[in-house]
């Protein structure tokens, strides 16, 4: 599979029900458990949480492309994480929108041993585009 941008969440774009730059952001590591599936909506539908990033910090939005600085997972333990998913954080998992689906990207699959990780967009593409 290929990392893409769930399509619920392109239709919450359009309607301005998710606001990049000002909304709180995060990434969610999972377990090789979690399938995509492009009906999911919420982080409720999750399955193999491993970790949540803390929010993502100095998010911009220039023709679409959405960028921030890196997202770290402060002292990352667990099981290894396979998959990822950016995620508009609400507070509450069944209100909390699924944004990009991430499985193939440099150091994934990464065991944690207690350290931190970081997690870096790319620096002309952002962490994805909508």
């Amino acid at each position: 599979m290929a990392n893409r941008t769930n399509p619920n969440a392109r239709e919450a774009f359009a309607e301005a029900l998710i606001d990049w730059t000002s909304n709180d952001i995060k990434i969610i590591a999972l377990m090789s458990a979690y399938n995509y599936n492009a009906a999911h909506v919420f982080v409720s539908s999750l399955t193999g949480i491993v970790a949540r990033s803390a929010n993502i910090t100095g998010k911009s939005d220039v023709g679409g492309i959405l960028k921030g600085d890196p997202a770290l997972f402060a002292l990352l333990t667990g099981s290894t994480v396979a998959k990822m998913y950016i995620v508009q954080d609400t507070g509450n998992d069944a209100t909390s929108r699924l944004l990009y689906f991430i499985d193939t990207a440099t150091n994934l699959p990464t065991i944690p041993n207690g350290l931190d990780v970081t997690v870096q967009p790319d620096p002309t593409t952002g962490y994805f585009q909508v």
